[in-house]
């Protein structure tokens, strides 16, 4: 045993020991000073691979480590731009991401290693790098901007190829700068709803799969849509027919999807635009909305079929738009929902569905109906007229046909895409608005008295008016308080698909300082290029 009056007589390895081991618990001790004060080593120099998934062809992977945990930053310049990525993360061992590289550039490269304490090393060497020209094959664009009026950071669009040649080609997820520069994309099949994650990640629905892909192109997650029963349960296999349109993460790291059921529906029109034709049995597809954690386990579903009113239809019901999907079944298309979300506030959740024109909101917790945005034509109002929302002021285009994409503003007012398409509801023979447009459209709705009021629109009264008779989109932008609305689906007079995504300010009248249109100017073009939807995302890297 050890006693404080007899330490000189303490063996001398021993004593040292025990200093030592004080030294290092005192943050004055020497050593530790000069150990942070040292410029950190690089130890393993700087590399820099382009593309190394083959799949990303404006981003690079650079490597390397340090004797002591460092943060990198790195300058980049071109003949073109010059920025700084400067990242926060500590480590030695590092690989990072270079991104917003330009096409057909070369890059010089500086690497700074940074220390706790902020001393710092760089690296005696430049990189350099040089991207590939787009490939011919790719969508032209052209962008008018005003970047002080805009929203900070970059445009994603999701595109979608027509035509034979584009479609071999592929569809892309571009994102560009503000003057319209691709700084990223790749290409697969067909990219719906693509979102940017807090930790820069991108997730998005592919086929019958949700996929999350870092921006190198690296699947770091995905689960897969399967009805079909195993004997063992296949890691994140999520037990539902289908994922379609849209995949929104939830607050509690859920996740809600859209899917698909099928459903015999006797007394089903057989018309659009003769209500005295027939009544059948028909076998009927309806959305299904589906919430399921992180590891595939189904959380909760709810039917729209048996929430809403199965023998209502709207314009395009009566289409076979999923048979192939239900192994060949003859089905018809009754709702064709495009966008469901989370309100963590009063954990409800709205879906919006095209051939029923109607956004509809229900609670989570308990499947009751809270509204309904829709026309008032051909609703059971025994059952769903307390529901309905009534219009405040005798508006002529007040409510919305064939929309898309609806979202919750900070405001808690209601944003969506108002495609326009028929303007009525069936059973008239199928016309449309005497003056065709698209919108973005605001809705103020007073959950208490059922009624609503347009707050705000565009499109009707713009300097150029679109109609998009499919797709579409509009965002809200937080910082700028504007407006980012998606024209996905436009045709030229020549039956070409083109795209139009507008930036506008959220004022009466609205004014564009943001103009992206998306075409195919090849000699041969056959079928051109849509957009599902376009985000702004403020950075390339995680928030």
């Amino acid at each position: 045993m050890l006693h404080s009056g007899n330490a000189r007589n303490i063996n001398p390895l021993l004593r040292w020991g025990i200093v030592a081991v004080s030294c290092l618990l005192m943050s004055s001790c020497a050593i530790e000073r000069v150990a942070s004060d040292s410029p950190p080593v690089i130890t393993t120099p700087p590399e820099l691979e382009l593309d190394p998934n083959l799949n990303t062809p404006l981003a690079a992977l650079l490597t390397l480590a340090t004797n002591v945990p460092t943060r990198i930053n790195i300058e980049i310049t071109s003949d073109k731009k010059s920025w700084a990525i400067n990242l926060k993360k500590m480590e030695t061992s590092h690989k990072i991401p270079v991104l917003g590289l330009r096409p057909d550039t070369t890059h010089t490269i500086k690497v700074h290693v940074v220390s706790e304490v902020g001393v710092t090393t760089t690296y005696k060497e430049l990189l350099t790098v040089t991207t590939d020209p787009l490939p011919d094959e790719f969508p032209s664009i052209e962008v008018v901007s005003q970047p002080s009026k805009m929203e900070p950071g970059y445009t994603l669009v999701e595109v979608v190829p027509e035509g034979r040649e584009n479609k071999e080609f592929g569809a892309l997820i571009i994102i560009v700068d503000y003057n319209g520069e691709v700084v990223w994309y790749t290409t697969g099949s067909r990219f719906t709803d693509v979102r940017q994650l807090e930790n820069g990640n991108l997730i998005f629905l592919v086929g019958n799969k949700v996929r999350i892909i870092n921006m190198l192109g690296d699947i770091i997650k995905e689960w897969r849509a399967s009805k079909v029963k195993r004997k063992k349960k296949v890691k994140r296999t999520v037990a539902t027919r289908s994922f379609h349109h849209e995949l929104f993460p939830m607050e509690n790291g859920n996740f809600l999807v859209l899917s698909v059921e099928k459903k015999n529906v006797l007394n089903f029109p057989t018309s659009e635009t003769n209500a005295k034709a027939p009544k059948k049995k028909m076998l009927v597809a309806g959305d299904l909305v589906v919430e399921f954690d992180p590891d595939g386990n189904v959380v909760n579903s709810w039917s729209m079929l048996n929430m809403l009113q199965p023998q209502r239809i709207g314009f395009g019901s009566l289409g076979g738009y999923w048979n192939s999907i239900l192994r060949g079944k003859k089905t018809k298309d009754w709702s064709h929902g495009n966008a469901v979300t989370h309100q963590p506030d009063d954990d409800s959740i709205i879906v919006t569905m095209r051939h029923q024109d109607a956004t509809v909101k229900f609670s989570r917790k308990t499947g009751e109906l809270i509204w309904i945005l829709s026309p008032h034509e051909n609703w059971d109002k025994k059952r769903f007229a307390q529901y309905l929302l009534k219009p405040e002021a005798d508006e002529k285009h007040f409510f919305p046909y064939h929309h898309h994409a609806h979202e919750v503003m900070p405001n808690g007012n209601l944003m969506l895409y108002d495609n326009g398409s028929y303007g009525a509801s069936p059973f008239n023979p199928q016309p449309r608005r005497t003056r065709t447009f698209s919108r973005a459209v605001e809705y103020r709705i007073n959950e208490e008295t059922k009624q609503a009021e347009i707050a705000w629109q565009y499109g009707q009264n713009a300097d150029t008016v679109y109609y998009s008779g499919a797709l579409g989109d509009a965002d809200y932008l937080p910082q700028s308080n504007n407006v980012l609305i998606t024209h996905g689906s436009l045709a030229t007079k020549e039956k070409i698909n083109t795209a139009v995504i507008l930036e506008v300010t959220h004022t009466t009248p609205g004014k564009e300082v943001f103009k992206m249109t998306l075409f195919d100017d090849s000699p041969d073009v056959e079928g051109g290029w849509r957009v599902y939807r376009a985000e702004r995302i403020p950075s390339l890297y995680p928030r």
